[in-house]
């Protein structure tokens, strides 16, 4: 695996450090109705965020928990926005023992069978996110260090929306990655955050409210160097309100 840091753009990508067993193939228990909400590129495929608009409860579908297995390949592409009806197979507010995703993520992996089909609802409006979302991004996250990452041991969920004015946040051009990310400024701080998220809608030049998705990426040590391991917060998606 290509060495990675906080500017990877994975949603969804475990370190090489953590072995984890892939789930054997059950029946699904139940289903459920998701917005794709986020969108990452991942080992040739893409992982997703959903949004349970019934419940106000943000899940990734995933396929499986073996280690660079449970993106989604890219003849299965899910379209931002649109809703999907998954079979679930194991679902985090079950508690299952035998869910072996690490934590945070494994408060919101989802492990779903691959069979899905496309759901029709109302057309998506930013404002069902907002019964979701947060006013900092210390309130998105628990125990953020260097306004950046979280350390492996954090009690903390790995998915979060945020609610801000878009004069709060600037894109620019980071050259020493070679790649775009955002600036937020916020009453806790400023957080200088890789995008990740496909198809990211431009900042309003004009003051709007926004919404922006935010995920912790997988646990990374890069080759032992921290410990404990870090998650990196990204910026998955921006939606104006």
């Amino acid at each position: 695996m290509a060495a990675i840091d906080e500017d990877t753009n994975d949603l969804d990508q475990y370190s090489e450090d953590f072995i984890l067993n892939s789930i054997p193939s059950t029946p699904p228990t139940s289903e459920i109705v998701l917005r794709i909400i986020a969108k990452t590129r991942m080992n040739n495929g893409y992982c997703y965020l959903g949004f349970d608009e019934g419940n106000g409860r943000l899940f990734r579908p995933i396929i499986s928990t073996m280690a660079g297995t449970c993106c989604w390949p890219s003849r299965r592409d899910f379209y931002l926005k649109k809703s999907y009806r998954f079979h679930v197979t194991l679902n985090p507010d079950d508690h299952n023992v035998d869910f072996l995703t690490p934590y945070p993520h494994c408060n919101e992996d989802m492990v779903v069978a691959s069979v899905v089909t496309e759901e029709k609802t109302a057309p998506f409006t930013a404002q069902v996110l907002l019964s979701r979302a947060n006013l900092d991004i210390n309130e998105v996250f628990s125990d953020i260090k260097e306004k950046r990452y979280l350390n492996e041991t954090a009690d903390s969920p790995s998915a979060g929306i945020l609610k801000c004015s878009s004069k709060n946040i600037s894109r620019y051009f980071n050259n020493h990655y070679g790649k775009h990310r955002y600036l937020i400024r916020l009453p806790s701080g400023d957080y200088d955050l890789p995008i990740t998220g496909i198809n990211t809608v431009e900042i309003p030049k004009v003051e709007k409210e926004v919404v922006v998705v935010l995920g912790l990426g997988r646990p990374y040590n890069r080759e032992g160097s921290f410990n404990p391991a870090r998650f990196y917060i990204l910026v998955l998606g921006l939606f104006v309100v």
